[in-house]
């Protein structure tokens, strides 16, 4: 989310906000400590609130509405939003003495079974053997700045989890996932130049997508082992 706002001049000044985050594991683990006990049920409520009172102002923090056109980041939000929801009324079950049970089914069900999806429906188009795999990205009736825009931060969102794998060392993997990571990596910087053709412009923001749509399965299939069973050639950028 940072990096999209970024690449519009905005600045998000809560990218992360340790204090909240760290006042929601209190408020949750407190809430899970006194739930069990009945004499504790009010106090529970009141931690599980709280929680979700904290989860919306962690979400609302993010400003998703300036997000446009970015439709991983709204799945995203919805899953935390149906966190926020769920909470909350858990906890107020809680407070009126009354079963937790059906609200419980908006975390389970609606937080987690959206996020599960979301994350599903990417690792099912990253293996698709046909190449299918798509990157969100704004719709072609977007302004082209936009649609630069969004596929710069998408980039960068993409290393920032490929930095997160632990056991990842670039040194030892292939030539040609290197050459990608490297091309990603300056992706990241792409912006429009006013003195540039419209047209040639449009192509060559289409062959970048190509480019990252076909990148982003080849460094998949080699993180997970198939480079060897599914040989695949590195796309070349013009």
């Amino acid at each position: 989310i940072a990096g999209h706002l970024d690449k519009q001049g905005e600045e998000l000044h809560a990218r992360v906000q340790p204090r909240i985050e760290g006042a929601i594991i209190v408020a949750l683990a407190f809430a899970a400590l006194c739930a069990p006990i009945p004499a504790l049920q009010v106090a529970a409520g009141a931690g599980a609130a709280g929680g979700g009172a904290l989860v919306a102002i962690r979400l609302l923090r993010w400003r998703l509405w300036r997000c446009r056109g970015r439709v991983d980041l709204w799945c995203l939000g919805a899953g935390y939003a149906w966190l926020a929801a769920g909470l909350l009324l858990t906890g107020t079950s809680l407070l009126m003495s009354s079963s937790p049970r059906g609200a419980l089914h908006l975390v389970t069900v609606g937080a987690l079974g959206t996020l599960t999806r979301l994350c599903e429906q990417a690792a099912a188009s990253l293996e698709d053997r046909g190449m299918g795999f798509s990157p969100i990205l704004p719709d072609d009736d977007e302004a082209l700045e936009h649609r630069v825009r969004s596929l710069s931060a998408w980039c960068e969102g993409f290393l920032y989890g490929l930095s997160c794998h632990q056991e990842l060392d670039l040194d030892q993997c292939s030539e040609a996932m290197q050459e990608i990571v490297t091309d990603l990596t300056q992706f990241t910087q792409a912006a429009l130049s006013t003195d540039d053709n419209g047209e040639v412009e449009e192509t060559a923001y289409t062959e970048l997508v190509e480019y990252v749509r076909v990148g982003v399965q080849i460094v998949y299939i080699e993180m997970r082992g198939g480079a060897a069973a599914q040989k695949a050639d590195t796309p070349t950028l013009h």
